[in-house]
């Protein structure tokens, strides 16, 4: 479990191929593909449950998020191979 203190933005930005769930509202697998740069993040609320899988190797999804500060995020990812998989915060 990741704590965020004292930050209210978070963005998040999913690399490679990889099964992702966060608490967040939206779907992955939607025909609607997030932002493929921090300038076209696709903003996100929470609370809520989001999941899904990016299928392309070179693929790279940005979401923004507004939290209050003290605010914690949950996340639980499984990759389908050992090479390439990133997870980065910024």
């Amino acid at each position: 479990m990741l704590k965020i203190k004292n930050k209210k933005t978070v963005l998040i930005a999913l690399t490679c191929i990889v099964a992702l769930t966060l608490i967040v509202n939206t779907d992955i697998a939607s025909a609607a593909d997030p932002g493929d740069s921090f300038d076209t993040a696709k903003e996100i609320e929470a609370p809520g449950e989001f999941s899904g899988t990016l299928d392309e190797s070179n693929d790279a999804d940005f979401y923004k998020i507004s939290l209050e500060p003290g605010s914690i995020i949950e996340l639980e990812f499984t990759p389908d191979s050992e090479d390439g998989q990133k997870l980065k915060f910024w």
